[in-house]
């Protein structure tokens, strides 16, 4: 079974969230001391120059869902953020990519769990 780690980094207006590159350096320090690879996943519209900037970080694997192609196949238009479309992305990428752990900044889980709490 599949031991790989799936970082994923939220992103504004193009570019990664400053808490992106903390979450690409400890998955690439987890996964290189337990043996296993990392893939990245980012739900937006990323410029060039923010994907290679990522990956000096040891991102090699990257994988943009483009939020405009999630909301051409959505009846609700411009959504910026839906927990439960990103979930759906998350795991449907783990599935494919047989991906076991997942590793994402605080903020993220503030928002998909009504007042942050598990």
């Amino acid at each position: 079974m599949s031991k790989n780690i799936l970082a994923f980094v939220e992103s504004k207006d193009g570019k990664f969230k400053n808490s992106a590159y903390e979450v690409v350096s400890e998955s690439r320090r987890i996964s290189e001391k337990s043996g296993s690879g990392f893939t990245v996943l980012t739900i937006g519209n990323i410029e060039d120059s923010a994907v290679k900037e990522l990956s000096k970080y040891g991102a090699k694997k990257i994988i943009i869902a483009d939020l405009d192609k999630l909301n051409s196949k959505s009846e609700a238009q411009n959504i910026k953020y839906s927990p439960a479309a990103f979930a759906k992305v998350i795991s449907e990428v783990s599935k494919r990519n047989q991906l076991r752990s997942l590793y994402f900044q605080l903020q993220l889980w503030e928002k998909i769990l009504p007042g942050g709490s598990a």
